[in-house]
C-alpha cells in the first residue's frame, strides 16, 4: 500500500517546469538547508510519516 501511494503521489502537486528552473529550485533548497532556514528529515522520519498517513503505522 505504501509503495502504491508513494508511486501515485510522484507527480502530485508538481507543476510542469523546465530543467533550468528545476536546477535553480534545487540550488535554492540546498542553500536553505545549509543555512538552517529549513529543517530536513531523515529517510526514517519520512517513511514513518508516510506509513502513518496511509494508516500502516
Amino acid at each position: 500500500m505504501l509503495a502504491q501511494a508513494l508511486w501515485q503521489s510522484i507527480d502530485a502537486g508538481l507543476s510542469d517546469t523546465d530543467e533550468r528552473t528545476a536546477v535553480s529550485d534545487a540550488i535554492r533548497r540546498d542553500q536553505e538547508l545549509s543555512a538552517g532556514a529549513v529543517v530536513g528529515h531523515t529517510h526514517g522520519e519520512v517513511m514513518h510519516a508516510a506509513r502513518r498517513a496511509i494508516g500502516c503505522a
